[in-house]
């Protein structure tokens, strides 16, 4: 098997609403797994040598040596790095154990295995899911470090614990599909709506019935102490919305942003030519959004309050 890999991937698909559940969630030809808020990584073990991999395909070996030493060997397992907290998965406190000692974060840390990709140097990635998974739990190591992604039957009951326990939501996958890298289609992840408190760092100029006011407001999120850039919303707005939230970044408005450098040029090429506005922080935006992108930026947000931080 050529190293690294490019992980299978799960395309967004429809959320539930109430009694409605999308087709695929009906079969009982799928297993549905729970999603976490983690990185994806590839794991790799051949004797003594053992390579992690993020999922575009850096080597990350030395960030997590915990995980590397429980790795069984003669294995590919494909798999996600999480930090649970209360039970749930959190991306926030992923990124906080990252600078963490291994002494310091073994309370929370996980690697959830949900894929095993070769066995001894051969692939068997054209075997079917169910066949895989099966072979995958005969390798995993009696240690809590590395968890078995274990499936539901039925997609209601999977969707029915999501909502129980406010996790993100589940990957729907044929059990006969075979991991085919890079994919994007066959398998499908249904997510749950998110509400999320995000910095207002600027907004961009309106057109249409929105000229002299504002398009969409542009959100940052705090990582590491540090902000990025997280997307941008400019949906959700009444007439009268938009001039209450108009007047408030108006208050604020500023030529010189609060992100740094590096981010204004990510800003910049996500936005294309729309005209952008930066502004003070002190707002935050409390935003509704189906998923983030792989390069975690908000996906179909729309606005749902505002509130002032500074007074």
């Amino acid at each position: 098997m050529k190293l690294p890999i490019s992980p299978m991937l799960a395309q967004p698909a429809a959320t539930p609403t109430g009694d409605h559940y999308p087709p695929d969630m009906l079969r009982d030809d799928h297993a549905f797994e729970l999603k976490w808020d983690g990185y994806r990584m590839i794991a790799v073990r051949e004797g003594r040598r053992v390579t992690l991999y993020s999922r575009p395909g850096r080597v990350i070996t030395a960030d997590w040596p915990e995980i590397a030493a429980a790795i069984p060997d003669g294995v590919v397992i494909d798999g996600e790095v999480i930090m649970v907290r209360d039970g749930k998965s959190s991306f926030q406190a992923l990124q906080n154990a990252k600078r963490m000692r291994p002494e310091a974060r073994a309370e929370g840390l996980r690697y959830v295995a949900f894929d095993l990709l070769a066995e001894h140097g051969t692939s068997i990635e054209r075997w079917p899911l169910r066949d895989r998974r099966e072979a995958l739990a005969g390798y995993l190591p009696d240690n809590p470090i590395i968890t078995f992604s274990h499936a539901i039957a039925d997609g209601r009951d999977a969707w029915g614990q999501v909502l129980a326990h406010g996790l993100e939501g589940i990957i729907a996958k044929p059990l006969h599909s075979r991991y085919v890298q890079g994919n994007r289609g066959i398998w499908l992840k249904h997510k749950r709506n998110v509400v999320q408190m995000f910095e207002v760092i600027g907004w961009t100029s309106g057109d249409g019935h929105r000229k002299g006011a504002f398009g969409a407001l542009v959100l940052g999120e705090r990582i590491n102490g540090k902000l990025r850039y997280a997307g941008k919303c400019g949906t959700g707005f009444d007439a009268r919305t938009v001039q209450d939230v108009l007047a408030q970044l108006l208050e604020r408005h500023t030529t010189k942003p609060e992100v740094d450098p590096g981010q204004v040029a990510v800003i910049s090429q996500h936005l294309g030519s729309r005209t952008l506005v930066w502004c003070r922080t002190g707002l935050k935006a409390k935003v509704e959004f189906n998923d983030w992108s792989d390069d975690r930026i908000v996906r179909m947000g729309s606005f749902k309050g505002l509130e002032s931080t500074h007074g």
